[in-house]
């Protein structure tokens, strides 16, 4: 998808973004921003020593951090968000072990140790190409009013509008392009997100968002519900390509490890029910890779939370998801304690149930958690302590892990 440009060459986005830019040095900035970092222990049965590495309980980064600003001039305004993020490294064990197994087959005398110094690294962060030191550009626009019916944005967009959250947590309308969102009456949203061409591997990388059409409906207090039609680029996949390694040459040669996103679409669905006081209740649905006849992906979110009295919450996270004749179901139960204004404890236990090609659903992964949180001001320190049984069908492989995370807000 392509935006119109001007005769001389400008795209429609980036005029918007200057025209809207003159007036923001008379305007005030808003600042807003967090950082979060954090230690964790890990020992048990998959530790041959304890491993002490810096997280921030988010997707293994060891510190992540966000700097906002944002220009409001009434109708129009400009937004910028930039995140840094330090991601601890990781090492495909599973690809690893097959790729060894297979070179073995294939005539290869190393032993497993050998095997690894020669070709170890590439098994290490190969699903992660942002490892390491990482500073991002994630929201950077502008945007306008038109007639108090309609706004336009152009330039990075972050976040979506019409979005399905939650477990499934999909969006269809944020990204590198124009955004056009009508509002005939309130609580009504309706529009199309439509990308802007771009080239250039980190581009590539960051700005994989297609073309996307939605609404969204709200009564505040009532419910929600909002749905959208997406194409976009799929992920781009890290492995061994191949069927059979026949010359170990073939493990240093990167086009074998990396098969490069296809073009892709999904419809998402979400309902929000908050009728009854202290209970609220979303669910999510999301069809993906639609134009894989023989492979879409399935995802089914429920997330409901309950308020039992001014101290104590209790919660349910569950999702299911289909692909490829594999089934999995995830499941989440907590409560949470105010024990005091400023402290909070909390307990929750997570479940995978997962099937493969021939097997019934069985547990392969159970998870427990207690914790404890401590709020001052704007900041907060929470510590715990958890297990993790990661096998199927609870084999032999228990792991414990202690936290202790930081995080500031403003």
């Amino acid at each position: 998808m392509f935006t119109k440009e001007s005769k001389s060459g400008v795209s429609l986005d980036l005029l918007l973004i200057l025209a809207v830019a003159g007036g923001a040095f008379a305007q005030e900035v808003t600042w807003s921003g967090e950082v979060a970092t954090g230690a964790l222990i890990q020992l048990g049965d998959s530790y041959d020593d304890p491993v002490i590495k810096a997280d921030d309980d988010d997707d293994d980064r060891a510190i992540r951090a966000r700097l906002n600003a944002e220009v409001d001039g009434g109708n129009w305004g400009l937004q910028l968000g930039i995140g840094a993020d330090w991601k601890s490294p990781s090492f495909d064990q599973d690809a690893f072990d097959v790729v060894f197994a297979a070179a073995t087959a294939a005539g290869s005398t190393d032993t497993l140790d050998e095997f690894m110094e020669k070709y170890g690294k590439e098994f290490t962060d190969i699903d992660d190409v942002s490892v390491g030191g990482n500073l991002s550009l994630y929201n950077a626009h502008g945007w306008g009013t038109i007639a108090d019916m309609a706004t336009v944005r152009a330039g990075l967009i972050d976040p979506g509008v019409w979005t399905v959250g939650g477990w499934v947590d999909e969006n269809i309308s944020s990204g590198l392009g124009i955004r056009v969102e009508i509002h005939p009456m309130e609580g009504l949203s309706l529009g199309a997100f439509i990308p802007t061409p771009y080239g250039g591997n980190v581009l590539e990388d960051s700005f994989k968002d297609g073309f996307g059409m939605g609404f969204s409906y709200a009564q505040e207090d009532l419910f929600e519900f909002s749905a959208g039609f997406g194409l976009y680029i799929s992920d781009p996949v890290f492995g061994f390509v191949g069927d059979d390694i026949t010359n170990l040459t073939q493990l240093a040669d990167f086009d074998n490890w990396y098969t490069p996103g296809e073009e892709e679409m999904k419809v998402i669905v979400g309902f929000g029910f908050y009728g009854v006081e202290n209970l609220s209740v979303y669910v999510g649905l999301a069809a993906l890779d639609l134009l894989e006849a023989d492979d879409p992906t399935i995802k089914i979110g429920l997330n409901a939370d309950y308020v039992v009295t001014d101290q104590l919450g209790v919660a349910l996270e569950a999702g299911f998801t289909l692909c490829d004749g594999i089934q999995e179901i995830e499941f989440t139960p907590s409560v949470t304690f105010l024990a005091t204004e400023d402290i909070s404890l909390g307990a929750g236990v997570t479940g995978v149930l997962k099937n493969d090609d021939s097997d019934d659903l069985g547990l392969s992964n159970f998870k427990a958690d207690l914790w404890v949180q401590y709020d001052i001001g704007n900041s907060f320190i929470k510590a715990g302590y958890g297990f993790d049984v990661g096998t199927k069908d609870f084999a032999d492989a228990t792991d414990h892990y202690i936290r202790l995370l930081f995080g500031y807000a403003f």
